[in-house]
């Protein structure tokens, strides 16, 4: 690893392109042993030293400063992290895999020798962790962390990670990381101002907390301690950059931390103003670097053609890149005889796990023949709750239709219903009972569609959020929802 670090300079690669060094070519390095083997936690701290110090060096000559561990940097982006991985939890992770392949496929080749090698008269269960993320339904090993109910190593790293951040991350924040990591930005820019939010920059006040620097005032106005705030808003040119892009912070408070500044610029929905605000103080944190260790003074005009420099060149990227098209249809149509259309949505509340579906049968005319808002306890996630709503294929075959149009707007799962493999997750039992179900049917099939043209079930599902018990209409609708039959009927009038 160290010689890959020392074949590349550091001169030639951005933060950002540091970035890409690390996650694709560094953190590979060492997967292929990780799948086989334990590596000890100080060999896997090494490595990590390693990648750290090419992260934060200057150049192979100057180390640079570290202004924060490994273990910061490996938290995912938008809980305040840059996603480097943890290899100590990544190694697991790998491992996990092996021992799926062993519990859940004991007859394999890879089976039989393990078994016979290392536990020939016992089972592999008795070299378990205690984790709980296991566990056997009807004879199956299921994965309760992925959706699939398969263990994946994405989903084993995951689970991990989760256990850590959740102890160490404020969740107040990781909107704004979401907005900063969302910025059509060059690489560069996203990561200076992630730094920002932590200021793991060398500003006065961090040199001489650090002993670094004998004065923590500001080495360009001369008059105050110098924090990023005040580089960013009150020092220098900084007021008449802003002033020059139509900003006044004049009512800034002293005391106003980065966040939330941050958060005022990404609640302001004027065009282009967040990514306006970043560049903004990219650009005066590299003039004040300029200015402070190279001795060049940039004018306004100077520091204002970089920004929309930038901004020009960036939304011209990103014109260029073709727009994926939506190629579902946002308009409810009905079927052809002899089918009637079920459509069905459902809400789900995670804290409670209570779950509301509702449903809609319509014939070919449009008209409704039956509609019903139910409510279900205990239900595991949202993906189980579409799962059980589609179970409204019930109520079709009991007014005795036998040809079916069943939609739905999660893709999870309509795809899972659809697929012909067997399904091991949470959803597994319902997709099982959904196919027992349907095979009374003449003729029936499952749609995904886009939620606009399936919101007659949706506000059936809202619906019984505010309503004591479970109802049902024939040829009827609860008023909340028969606006959005009128808007159906409509587009049916309208393609006429």
């Amino acid at each position: 690893m160290r010689m890959k670090v020392q074949s590349w300079g550091t001169r030639l690669l951005s933060q950002g392109g540091k970035e890409v060094f690390i996650k694709t070519v560094l953190q590979a390095i060492p997967t292929y042993s990780m799948s086989c083997f334990l590596l000890p936690k100080m060999f896997c701290m090494k490595l990590e030293s390693v990648m750290s110090r090419f992260w934060w060096q200057k150049s192979s000559t100057r180390k640079g400063m570290h202004w924060c561990n490994w273990a910061s940097l490996s938290i995912p982006k938008n809980c305040g992290g840059i996603g480097f991985r943890d290899l100590g939890k990544f190694n697991v992770a790998l491992l996990a895999k092996q021992g799926w392949k062993l519990v859940t496929n004991p007859d394999s080749l890879f089976g039989r020798i393990y078994k016979a090698k290392y536990y020939p008269h016992t089972s592999f269960w008795n070299a378990t962790l205690g984790n709980n993320s296991l566990y056997s339904s009807k004879d199956k090993m299921v994965w309760s962390v992925d959706n699939s109910g398969i263990y994946t190593v994405r989903s084993g790293y995951r689970c991990l990670v989760e256990l850590y951040i959740n102890d160490i991350t404020n969740t107040n924040y990781t909107g704004i990381y979401k907005e900063i990591w969302g910025l059509n930005l060059p690489p560069k820019i996203r990561i200076a101002i992630w730094r920002f939010t932590y200021e793991y920059i060398p500003t006065a006040v961090n040199l001489y907390n650090r002993r670094i620097s004998s004065s923590p005032i500001c080495p360009s106005c001369g008059e105050v301690p110098e924090n990023f705030m005040h580089t960013l808003l009150m020092c220098g040119l900084a007021k008449t950059v802003w002033q020059s892009i139509g900003v006044d912070w004049s009512n800034f408070n002293e005391n106003m931390d980065f966040y939330t500044w941050l958060n005022l610029v990404f609640q302001n929905r004027r065009h282009d103003f967040g990514k306006i605000a970043a560049t903004t103080a990219w650009a005066l944190w590299q003039a004040r670097n300029k200015r402070t260790m190279e001795g060049k003074r940039q004018s306004v005009q100077d520091i204002y053609s970089i920004i929309f420099s930038i901004i020009k060149e960036m939304r011209e990227l990103k014109d260029k890149i073709p727009t994926p098209v939506n190629a579902m249809n946002s308009i409810w149509k009905p079927p052809q005889e002899p089918f009637v259309k079920v459509n069905f949505d459902a809400g789900f509340k995670i804290t409670l796990h209570h779950s509301y579906y509702g449903f809609v049968i319509r014939n070919s005319k449009g008209l409704v023949m039956r509609s019903e808002t139910i409510f279900n306890k205990f239900v595991s996630n949202s993906f189980t709750v579409e799962a059980i709503a589609c179970q409204a294929l019930d109520f079709a075959r009991e007014m005795g239709f036998s040809h079916a149009q069943m939609q739905g707007d999660s893709r999870t799962a309509i795809v899972k219903i659809n697929q012909v493999l067997p399904d091991f997750s949470d959803m597994g039992t319902y997709i099982e009972e959904i196919n027992i179900k349907a095979s009374s049917f003449q003729h029936i099939s499952f749609h995904h569609v886009d939620r606009r043209a399936n919101m007659v079930a949706h506000m059936l599902a809202k619906v019984r959020m505010s309503i004591p018990k479970d109802r049902f209409w024939v040829e009827d609708l609860p008023a909340a929802a028969e606006v959005h039959l009128a808007r159906d009927l409509s587009g049916l009038v309208s393609q006429i």
